[in-house]
């Protein structure tokens, strides 16, 4: 392909030279904040730059759940930090839900608010029954935090629509899921119609900052832009070694169609290291297992192993439907970035260059939200 410097008067002037702003990344993140910096500077020339020709990380790879934290989950949370950082957590995942859905309607990325639950199994019973005591606290940090009332309950066995061999599980009622599809298709015509340049196939290797601008140095040649946000989670390694995040690896597969299957909620499983849920009315979409093997999920190779895809068919045949068949149709793998403290990363890490990372697979929730804050970084800097 064409190197910038072989490129017309036409094309330079269009999409390669005088950029205000570029944006790394054309996943939620990336996208949310180049929206949002077009609705505060309308003038400015903002072109987002994406590697692969789809968001190579997670946002067109994730399950779809529009979710704000499992009881089990948040309660494991509270062993390791403080009550105020977890409810910080969870403000910011309520508010990014808040904010993609009034962005985009709740139609155009078929949200369906069709609640959660956090499943527990006969060998769990134990865990069920603290997970349970703890409802009430749990309830009273979500409505101080968030606003949202009465949100967990407790479901008994033989209670739970189509998992009648569950033990016991908590129901979440304000979660919910989307397409994710359809939501980063939505994100991509919001920025196209506000103006904002897309470029794809363009891979970044370093980043510069200079005494007036940034430049990017790219296979095709060097960019300049007043600002740079780097928006590129799991894979921010490559260009910033020392970042206090690591890629971890999260695989997915959605089965054939399933004969009267019940499924309709959303369903968390074993502290959330599994997630399941329904699509196309008779598929289960289901993923997760990276608790079996930490260390060779720690990676930015997105491609499938036996040993996790294994895991995940083991819950579908002992736990989920054990007394169907099924084969599985589709299987892919996409990049989260995970760090000791869940909180994400969102500063300046050189002058005029700014990221937001390090979401901790919890991007649909956060997205929006981090995007906004981004964006407000970069204005008034």
């Amino acid at each position: 392909m064409l190197s910038f410097s072989d490129l017309s008067y036409w094309e330079k002037r269009s999409f390669t030279e005088n950029i205000d702003y570029v944006i790394i990344g054309s996943g939620i993140v990336g996208l949310s904040t180049a929206i949002e910096l077009k609705q505060l500077h309308p003038e400015s020339k903002i072109v987002i730059l994406e590697r692969g020709y789809l968001p190579t990380g997670a946002s067109t790879k994730n399950a779809g759940f529009a979710c704000f934290g499992s009881p089990s989950e948040l309660l494991d949370d509270l062993k390791t930090t403080t009550p105020g950082n977890v409810k910080e957590i969870i403000q910011l995942r309520v508010q990014g839900l808040r904010r993609l859905l009034n962005r985009l309607g709740t139609a155009d990325i078929d949200y369906q608010n069709c609640g959660s639950y956090d499943l527990f199994t006969e060998q769990e019973a134990d865990a069920f029954t603290y997970c349970s005591s703890q409802i009430p606290f749990l309830n009273n940090l979500i409505e101080e935090t968030t606003g949202l009332r009465d949100c967990y309950s407790v479901c008994k066995k033989g209670t739970i629509p189509g998992l009648p061999n569950i033990h016991g599980a908590i129901y979440n009622r304000h979660e919910g899921s989307i397409d994710t599809g359809k939501m980063m298709s939505s994100l991509v015509r919001e920025a196209v119609k506000s103006g904002i340049l897309l470029l794809n196939r363009i891979q970044v290797i370093d980043i510069l900052s200079q005494e007036n601008n940034v430049m990017i140095a790219t296979e095709f040649g060097p960019l300049f832009a007043k600002k740079v946000a780097l928006c590129t989670n799991g894979l921010t390694q490559s260009l910033y070694p020392d970042i206090e995040l690591e890629p971890a690896r999260a695989q997915v597969l959605v089965t054939s169609p399933i004969h009267n299957l019940q499924l309709n909620s959303t369903y968390h499983y074993d502290k959330g290291y599994f997630y399941f849920r329904t699509v196309d009315t008779n598929r289960i979409l289901i993923g997760g297992a990276r608790n079996y093997d930490f260390a060779g999920e720690r990676t930015e190779k997105i491609e499938n192993t036996n040993l996790i895809l294994d895991k995940i068919q083991e819950l579908l045949r002992q736990v989920i439907i054990p007394d169907q068949s099924f084969a599985i149709d589709y299987q892919w793998a996409g990049i989260m970035g995970i760090g000791k403290n869940k909180a994400p990363i969102l500063k300046e890490l050189e002058p005029n260059i700014y990221c937001a990372v390090r979401l901790g697979g919890m991007g649909v929730a956060m997205g929006s939200e981090l995007g906004s804050r981004l964006a407000n970084l970069l204005s008034f800097r």
